[in-house]
Parts: C-alpha cells; structure tokens; sequence
C-alpha cells in the first residue's frame, strides 16, 4: 500500500512539473529572473514574435555560454507568453557558397564576426554571425548579441555582451511593439555637426523614431511656414554649432520650447583650430561667439567661458619617431575627462563617459527644476580663456596636487515651465504668434563633439569608440536615453544591464598545469564512490 502511494505522489509530481511553469531562481545576481517591468511588457504582448538567432550551427567553444544565456534568456520569455517564438538558425546549412552567405547575411545588415583563435601554434579563423531578429509579422528589428562589432572576442566582451542580453532583447521588443515612430529634428544650419560625424547616432536615433534634417535660417523666406513645421517636432537636436545665433533665430527656439518643444544641446562656449593643434602640437583658444548667454541665462544656467582639465581623463595619441619606425603611444590627456555619469533615470548605471574641451556651468536659481547628469572628478582645475593649449606643457603639468577642486558640472537637464526670453519685449518676427509661459524640457551637455563619430578611410565608426585606443565609451547609451526622455518616450529607455559574476579560467595556469594533477582530479571522485559502492555492497552481503 504504502509502494502504491509513493508511485502514485511521484506519478503527481511528474505531471505537474509539465503542467505547472515556475522556475526558482536561487542565483546571487538573479541572471534567471526579470524584473516587475519587463515581466508585465512580455505579458502583454499580443502579437506571435519570431525570434531567429543566428548564433548557432558549429561556433567556436567561447561562444557556446553565450548560445546557452540565449536560450535560457528566452525560455524566461516563453514562460510568460506562449506569444513569442524562437529558431536558432545555422546560416552555413546548405551548399551555398561562402562568398553568397556572406552577401546575404550582409543584405539584412548582419556583418559577420571574425573569430580568431591560436591552438599550438596554428592560427584558426571562424565566422559567425552574433545576431538575432525578431518578426511580428508587420515589422522586423535587428538585433546585435555582441557588445561590439569590432571582432573583441575575448572573454570579457562576452561576459559584458552576456550581462546586456537581457537589455538588448526588452529593447528589440519595445522597438517591435513601438509602431507609431515620434518625428525628431537634427538641425543643419549654424555650422553644426557634419552628417558624416553624426552618422551612427543618427542611424541609432533611426530605430526609434523618424529623424529629419531641419536649417533654421529657412525662416527668412517663410518665417511662420518654417516655424509650424518646426513645432511638429517633439524634440530638436543641435550639435556643435560654430556659427553665432540671430535675434530671430533665438525668438524661434524660445517659442518653439513655449509651444512644448524641447532641445538637446552639445555645445561649447570655446573654440580652437584643431588641424592647426595635431600640426604644431599648440593652438589658441577663443571664445565661441554664440550668441546664447541671455538665451541659457534665461533658463537658470551660465556656461562659463573657460576649460574644465580633469585629472581622470582619455588619453591622447602622441607619434614618436618617423617614418616606418613611428610609434603611436597614448598619454593622459587632461583636456578629455573621463567621467562616470550621475545617476538618473536617464544614465541607467552607464559606464564611462569621454567629453572633449568641455565647459563649467554654474547655475542660477529660479522656477525651473535642474538635475546634474554629468560633472567633473574632485582632481580638476580651471584653464580662462583665451589662453593657448601646449601638448607639452599639458602632458608634463599632469599634477594630482595642482587638480584639488569641487566638482564641475558639464551637462544640466532643465526642465518645468519656461518663461520666454521674449516675454517683455516687441517680438523679433512679427507673424508668429508669442507665448510668454510654456512647459518644456532641455539638456545641455557643453562638449559640441559628444555626440560625434570617429571616421576611419572615410567611413563613420560607432559612436563611442576610439580607434586610437580601442576602448568604448558610453556617450551614445547617454545620447539615446536622453532623446527617449526629452521626447516623453520613457518606456524606451534601457534597462540597466545586469551585473552576473562569472568565474574566468586563469588558461596559462591551466596549460602549464601537470597533466597527472589534472587526471588524479578527475577521477579521484569517481574513485571514491567505487569504494563507497564496494563498502555498501559488501555491508549488504554479509547482513542477509
């Protein structure tokens, strides 16, 4: 009797196991559970998702944990919402040629990743494809599993590429889900930023909304046409404009911000010949003739005409020798401050930041709510302008004693309701109606290159990445959660990326290790568990 109960709870349980779907989570860092947020988001999918992940096939031993956190990442998923649906493709099955894989693959925008490994002495190449697409039928949003495309594939980057999956997948979701895009302006008068520096950040901008090219100075043939196209605009983005500011086009900003518009601004009150600087290793540094002080003050802010050198700082590229005997050796450069974002909803436990030449700001009080997003180390000092920067002097000056100062602030959110810079005087153009008060939003960040690309043999690099030190840096994460912000998209503001502990191997160690060690450790358990079975067997014998 008490048999047939016992197979009748393990015949119950079985069963259950298949019927009932939890999974308990026991890890320190929760890699296998979601947050409340993302939870309800899968929950109330409604549309069948396709997810297609390409990683798999015969992939080099790395990249199998990663293949792995995948498919334990969407079995989360599944769980939640029978909606959503996955393959895991092998894009080399078949007999296509390599040549046309390779021309396929990247007609869908997949570049492959070169994986090269050394084995005695002998060099291995794979390629593969870290990508996933997810397909709802109406729409389809590409997603890269790497942390980088520029063929990293160390451990680290893929325990860093590990720890954003989970990033990474909510967002292709959300950019799935997101049907209606918001339509955001890059303005292209006033000398501001070249398309092809601000390529990949627009390209980003472009998986989330519509992004147009708007030039201000069309109001002078059209003054209240341009400025009701302009008002269509949830948000305008102005980078690194070199090129002073009318009356007329300041009374354009201000009221398009009364009328709920909000700015993104990268900007410097500073300017310098930068070819005439790599050239002589000095150049001058001047005032940037703007014309914006009243228009910022206005707001509660003054950027101040002066340069922020910072002790944490990027390095500079220094060329040392001539000819085929040149070397390139990185040096701390004070004029880049290196910095680690303030905490917010829209830094999201970002990692470093790099600004260029930047700006202190110092803030004034009034009615608006103002939050710090970026600011200075304690180990900075102020260089008043105009003055003139020495690569020399810079590098040699690098004094923690001399860079003893309290933070400065280098990028502010303003927002709240505005009063206009127009409200006690006659209108500059006559045909837009004025508005004295209006709610809006702006982020200035005084580094007029943050939001720039490096550009290799003509092509734009991803935004954020030194090809002089092969480091990355957060400012395009920065750039595109505050744009999620300004335009009211909170929702698509990334999840802060998951810290899981992972234990790496030390591989030097291990090859050096004696191999009897590694044999004696192998099969040393299962030595002891004959010997427990040889006891318990014989124990069983002799007491019958």
């Amino acid at each position: 009797m008490r048999k047939r109960i016992l197979l009748l709870i393990g015949i119950s349980l079985f069963i259950l196991s298949y019927t009932i779907n939890y999974n308990f989570d026991f890890t320190q860092d929760k890699r296998f559970s979601l947050d409340k947020e993302s939870v309800s988001m899968i929950k109330n999918i409604k549309d069948n998702i396709t997810i297609d992940v390409f990683l798999s096939g015969k992939i080099p031993p790395k990249f199998r944990k990663l293949n792995m956190e995948i498919k334990q990442k969407l079995n989360l998923y599944y769980n939640l919402n029978n909606n959503l649906h996955s393959n895991f493709i092998n894009p080399f099955e078949g007999d296509d040629s390599m040549d046309k894989i390779l021309s396929e693959m990247s007609s869908y925008g997949m570049k492959p990743f070169y994986n090269i490994d050394v084995k005695n002495q002998n060099i291995e190449q794979n390629i593969i494809f870290p990508w996933i697409i997810m397909n709802n039928g109406k729409s389809s949003v590409l997603i890269p599993i790497m942390d980088s495309q520029y063929n990293k594939s160390d451990e680290s980057s893929i325990i860093s590429s590990i720890n954003k999956l989970d990033s990474k997948l909510i967002d292709g979701l959300k950019r799935l889900e997101n049907n209606s895009k918001s339509k955001i302006a890059i303005i292209s008068s006033h000398e501001t930023s070249s398309s092809l520096k601000i390529s990949d950040f627009v390209s980003s901008l472009q998986l989330y909304y519509e992004v147009f090219i708007f030039d201000i100075k069309k109001y002078k043939s059209n003054p209240f046409e341009t400025f009701q196209y302009l008002k269509t605009f949830p948000l305008i983005i102005i980078s690194n404009p070199k090129k002073r500011f009318e009356n007329e086009e300041k009374f354009i900003l201000d009221q398009y911000q009364m009328n709920g518009g909000s700015i993104l601004w990268m900007l410097n009150s500073t300017t310098f010949d930068e070819d005439k600087f790599k050239l002589n290793g000095k150049s001058e540094v001047i005032s940037n003739q703007l014309n914006l002080d009243d228009y910022f003050f206005n707001q509660g802010i003054k950027i101040k005409t002066q340069l922020v050198l910072d002790n944490y700082c990027g390095p500079i590229i220094i060329a040392n020798g001539d000819g085929n005997k040149t070397q390139y050796i990185p040096v701390p450069w004070v004029y880049s401050p290196m910095v680690k974002p303030n905490k917010s909803i829209i830094n999201n436990n970002l990692e470093y930041l790099l600004l260029k030449y930047s700006n202190p700001i110092d803030t004034v009080k009034n009615n608006l709510k103002k939050l710090t997003l970026i600011n200075s180390s304690n180990f900075n000092k102020i260089q008043n302008i105009p003055s003139q920067i020495d690569i020399q002097s810079a590098i040699k000056g690098n004094n923690k004693v001399k860079f003893s100062s309290d933070v400065k602030l280098m990028s502010v959110l303003i927002e709240g309701e505005f009063n206009s810079l127009y409200r006690n005087k006659i209108k500059p153009i006559v045909n837009i109606f004025k508005l004295n008060k209006g709610k809006s939003k702006s982020i200035i960040i005084t580094d007029g290159q943050f939001g720039e690309n490096q550009i290799e043999n003509g092509n734009p690099l991803e935004l954020g990445y030194d090809k002089w030190t092969n480091n990355f840096y957060s400012n395009k994460e920065f750039l595109i959660n505050s744009v999620h912000y300004l335009t009211g998209n909170k929702n698509l503001i990334k999840e802060i990326p998951r810290n899981n502990k992972f234990i790496l191997f030390d591989k030097l160690k291990i090859n050096k290790r004696d191999k009897r060690l590694v044999i004696l450790i192998l099969f040393f358990p299962v030595l002891i568990l004959f010997i427990v079975y040889s006891f318990v067997n014989k124990y069983r014998k002799n007491h019958r």
